[in-house]
């Protein structure tokens, strides 16, 4: 390797400050080592550290050059005569305390009772995180220049400890990744990292409880909380790993996991549809009417997302020019979480496009059919009752028969509240209205039947599936503060099994409520 300098042997293990000079000598030359004795002399430890590009890499997103790569940290022992190599763990990290933590966790399993091998004094890490005791893994992270054939999707390990997880984003969506820790309540810290940055996620048995986004080349600059995980729901490449027993104090997330996944889904989408329409950082994009008063810009953008105008604004104002995206999130910043949803809403209002116009009369026709969805969710606006945001029960009625005729298996849902329908508020149906339009599928709908009902329509789902997605609308309704003290049960029939004609399926759906009702749960669908 270029500029490989001569193995230092240190008379104690490496602390904090040997550990940082060791990462600097690795970046300048492309690698640096260490050695120094174990406790019974006749073996010696040794830690390495190599930096290297992705080109450099082998096994790792072939096709890209010049990008660094999180530093790659080896630690073994081996007799003195060079036999018995024993390797303990790989890391890829630019975390000294990281590095810190797992040098002191394995010298202190490798150590006999007796002997305790002297250390550099240094100053604890500086992170909040600490390990379980017994939960060491001695190998951490997959070697990137050792493929691994199992590595293109998720590795099930079962352990003492649980199970191991890790991978490629290529063949692993995130959703299933963090759901797969959750039903399984382990605890430790899951690891994402692409060529640029490095994301930590912690659970405790299960439950999220701090995110953490920290470039790999400089760690001091770092964003925590929800918004990190929404942002590694639009990652296409990178690779993942958990380790057990992992811990922190500190507590970033809030949300319930599978809010946040129905959340990420949605900014994935919009991430893609982005895609699909071409628009990368070096798009150039312009605005598609030069002259707008502000009432006018804000009547089109009732056709966009309903979320805050104010970057919309800021984007629009900047764009007095054609400029790329990146240059508009330099002189507007904003992270992936914000930027996605702020140019999705912009495009899908037709306030500004992208460079590259269709010519010629079939991409005319193409661009005059474009404005096609808006004219369906206009449409599909005007059918909503404006106290409630539902649709009327006589419609509802008639798309569920017209669902009928089409012979297709659907579920239909009744839901019913807890209080009096005297005691029921428009702000409370617009809460289940607002909740339903986060979890519900195209072509979903929901209705108010008098006095204290609703009923939702569920084409081509089955009900056991549905029934898990009724509970996470419930869940997600828990948390709204219009429905303090108010909460929902519910019974779910299925097409054919409970009828064949509406009037069936709905006496179906009623009677699973109050058995529902009687036995104390949530959903109740016929077996």
């Amino acid at each position: 390797m270029i500029g490989r300098q001569k193995p230092v042997r240190l008379a104690a293990a490496p602390g904090e400050d040997k550990l940082k000079q060791l990462l600097a000598e690795a970046l300048k030359n492309g690698s640096a080592q260490v050695s120094w004795d174990h406790a019974n002399h006749e073996m010696m430890y040794t830690l390495t550290v190599t930096c290297s590009t992705v080109k450099e890499r082998r096994g790792w997103e072939r096709g890209k050059t010049g990008e660094m790569v999180a530093p790659e940290w080896t630690f073994y022992q081996i007799r003195e005569n060079g036999k018995d190599r024993v390797d303990h763990w790989r890391m890829a990290s630019a975390d000294i305390a990281i590095i810190q933590n797992l040098l002191d966790e394995s010298r202190t399993l490798n150590a006999p009772a007796q002997v305790a091998p002297p250390a550099e004094s240094s100053p604890p890490p500086k992170d909040s995180y600490a390990k379980q005791s017994g939960t060491f893994q001695s190998k951490t992270f997959a070697s990137a220049s050792e493929p691994d054939s199992t590595s293109q999707t998720i590795q099930t390990d079962r352990t003492s400890t649980g199970v191991n997880l890790s991978g490629e984003l290529k063949e692993v969506d995130v959703a299933s990744i963090l759901q797969s820790i959750s039903l399984c309540k382990m605890t430790g810290r899951l690891n994402v990292y692409d060529t640029n940055q490095q994301i930590e996620i912690f659970f405790n048995q299960g439950e999220l409880i701090h995110a953490i986004s920290s470039p790999l080349m400089d760690t001091s600059k770092s964003t925590r909380g929800e918004t990190v995980l929404l942002e590694v729901f639009t990652w296409d490449d990178g690779s993942f790993q958990f380790q057990h027993g992992w811990q922190t104090a500190e507590r970033t997330v809030q949300k319930h996991l599978q809010n946040l996944v129905l959340e990420g889904a949605t900014l994935r989408d919009y991430r893609n549809s982005l895609k699909k329409a071409g628009i990368t950082q070096t798009t150039v994009l312009f605005r598609a009417e030069a002259n707008l008063t502000e009432a006018q810009f804000e009547a089109k953008l009732a056709n966009g997302l309903p979320m805050n105008i104010d970057f919309q604004k800021k984007v629009f104002l900047v764009l007095r020019e054609p400029r790329s995206l990146a240059e508009i999130l330099d002189a507007v910043p904003m992270d992936r979480v914000t930027w996605i949803p702020v140019i999705f809403s912009l495009v899908t209002s037709k306030l500004i496009a992208a460079r590259g116009t269709p010519g010629g009369e079939v991409d005319q026709c193409i661009e005059a059919f474009s404005n096609i969805g808006e004219l369906i969710r206009t449409a599909d606006k005007g059918l909503l009752q404006p106290d409630t945001s539902m649709l009327s029960y006589p419609l509802f009625l008639s798309l569920a028969e017209k669902e009928l005729a089409r012979r297709m298996p659907f579920c239909l849902a009744m839901l019913e509240f807890n209080v009096p329908g005297a005691s029921i508020t428009n702000e409370s149906l617009k809460a289940v209205s607002s909740t339903f339009d986060t979890i519900k599928r195209q072509y979903e709908i929901i209705t108010f039947w008098q006095p204290n009902r609703v009923l939702m329509l569920l084409p081509l789902s089955k009900p056991a599936e549905s029934v898990q997605r009724l509970n996470t609308f419930l869940d997600s309704l828990a948390e709204q503060s219009s429905m303090d003290g108010v909460s929902l049960v519910g019974g779910l029939a299925s097409v054919p099994t409970d009828g064949t004609q509406l009037p069936d399926v709905l006496a179906s759906s009623f009677r699973l409520l109050k058995k529902a009702q009687q036995s104390n749960v949530r959903i109740l669908a016929s077996v």
